[in-house]
């Protein structure tokens, strides 16, 4: 009975060494950017998303590569929904806030669109 509980005690620190903990994938912060007007309107090249440009300031805790705007991911459900948003926001000089979470080919992820009064 007595080399079975060592040997249990044995098997059971060799297997949690033998296991790797696995990390926990950190998600990414969710961002809202100040508000500002459309200042350019790109859309994608071989892709279905489109990248805007705004006159509020870049927000610094993104984690993106890339800061030449903001943009959307044409997997995302809500992709044409944004870009419907960010069209006519910029057609019609209306200010917008942006929520973005994550990067998308290294920029800010769009995944929420605010269309504010001027």
């Amino acid at each position: 009975m007595r080399h079975s509980l060592v040997l249990a005690g044995l098997l059971t620190g060799l297997s949690s060494m033998a296991i790797p903990q696995i990390a926990k994938a950190q998600t990414p912060p969710i961002v809202t950017s100040d508000p500002g007007l459309i200042t350019a309107y790109f859309t994608g090249w071989v892709n279905a998303s489109s990248r805007v440009v705004t006159t509020a300031p870049f927000p610094p805790n993104t984690g993106c590569t890339v800061t030449d705007g903001y943009i959307t991911n044409p997997a995302d459900p809500g992709n044409k929904t944004h870009q419907d948003a960010l069209l006519m926001a910029y057609s019609t000089g209306k200010r917008v806030q942006l929520t973005v979470q994550g990067c998308y080919v290294g920029r800010p992820r769009i995944i929420g669109v605010i269309v504010l009064p001027r």
